[in-house]
């Protein structure tokens, strides 16, 4: 368990993740950097959510900045645990891929867009994920 004060960085745009946190208590916003260093809010996660599942899975880096929108709990599984849960639990990464998509779609609706270089990064993850799920099955 990994209590997070407001403002706390979980993942850091760019860099590989180590860890998959599930949100307990609080919220978890997801920002994109712009030029500058400024960060652009996209979304923000609820308890029973999962952030940094992407960059572990795929190994690509983090296609977003995470930080607790106020105080919060997690459960932080490192590396390892999360690799023996998916390894018992196939149908996790199919499960995390339908939540990636739906992200996708809002993200879409809330920049009133259909393509762009944002829903790229995200299709480029969703295929990684992809290859990812048919290793994991064979």
């Amino acid at each position: 368990r990994r209590t997070c004060r407001a403002g706390e960085v979980l993942l850091t745009e760019g860099e590989p993740a180590e860890a998959l946190f599930v949100i307990t208590v609080g919220r978890v916003a997801l920002y994109k950097q712009l030029k500058g260093g400024l960060l652009w809010p996209l979304l923000t996660l609820e308890p029973g959510q999962w952030v940094g599942a992407l960059p572990l899975l795929t190994g690509l880096p983090a296609p977003f900045t995470a930080k607790a929108a106020g105080a919060c709990q997690l459960i932080e599984l490192p590396r390892p645990a999360v690799e023996r849960v998916i390894a018992a639990h196939p149908e996790l990464i199919e499960m995390l891929r339908q939540t990636v998509q739906a992200h996708e779609e809002a993200l879409a609706q809330r920049l009133d867009q259909q393509s762009g270089p944002l829903r790229q990064v995200i299709r480029r993850y969703l295929a990684a994920l992809r290859e990812t799920e048919r290793r994991t099955a064979r």
